[in-house]
């Protein structure tokens, strides 16, 4: 039975990615897309957003309708908007997932509070390949440490708001293991680069480097659906991408 998804900034890069993957694959259908109230494409169906033939489907300004007959949300708007869609999907009790990046520390504790109510998916990434390099840099890491000068680079386009980015920050901490790592990360904005991420180990004798390139956006809306259908067999808590790759 295909799953309900309703998608919150739908009219962004990543909410028209994750439209766009969802409507051409049957195991998931959409219920809802909620746009900015000032967009024009209110009241317009979802579909006119990727240029596609009508479903049905409104675009809204407000989440209560979508969200009272789905079965999860994938939030993709920006980190203010982040805290109205959390507070409300643990009203109605619907799995969400959420990918927006540079949220604040009170963020972070509405997330645990939520987490005791519904299934909570929060992700600064949703490529399975950034998945296992973060585990893969976890491990390098803890046997590298002593003997290597670690750093990140990251490259993302210009309209990329936070700088670093939260993939990068997730990184450092899969590596240290703390809120504020020491690890030095270097930040890049340019053209319209989707993601690239280097992991880098030096030292005055050798150089280990474990670099992740995203060549398209379909990669994390494709990573996002498959939180939404994890999410939706799960009890309430607080769920990472990691427990997704684990459970394919």
């Amino acid at each position: 039975m295909a799953i309900g998804i309703s998608i919150v900034g739908i009219e962004g890069r990543m909410g028209k990615k994750v439209l766009s993957c969802a409507l051409n694959q049957p195991d998931y259908t959409i219920v809802g897309g909620i746009g900015r109230p000032t967009s024009p494409y209110v009241g317009k169906d979802v579909a006119s957003l990727i240029e596609k033939a009508p479903i049905g489907v409104l675009i809204e300004s407000e989440v209560e309708a979508s969200f009272a007959k789905t079965d999860a949300i994938i939030d993709f708007s920006s980190p203010a908007n982040a805290r109205h869609v959390l507070t409300k999907a643990a009203s109605y009790g619907k799995p969400l997932v959420i990918g927006s990046t540079g949220h604040d520390r009170d963020f972070f504790a509405l997330l645990e509070n939520a987490s005791l109510t519904i299934p909570v998916l929060f992700s600064p990434n949703f490529s399975l390949g950034m998945a296992a390099c973060l585990q893969a840099a976890e491990l390098l890491y803890k046997k590298l440490e002593n003997h290597f000068q670690v750093s990140i680079e990251e490259t993302h386009h210009i309209h990329k708001k936070d700088a670093p980015s939260g993939t990068a920050i997730a990184l450092a901490k899969a590596m240290q293991k703390k809120d504020f790592p020491s690890i030095e990360i270097r930040s890049t904005r340019s053209g319209e680069v989707v993601g690239e991420h280097t992991v880098r180990f030096e030292n005055l004798f050798e150089t280990l480097a474990i670099t992740h390139s995203v060549t398209s956006r379909k990669s994390f809306a494709q990573g996002a659906l498959l939180s939404a259908k994890f999410l939706v067999k799960q009890k309430p808590g607080l769920y990472s991408f990691a427990d997704v790759l684990g459970a394919l």
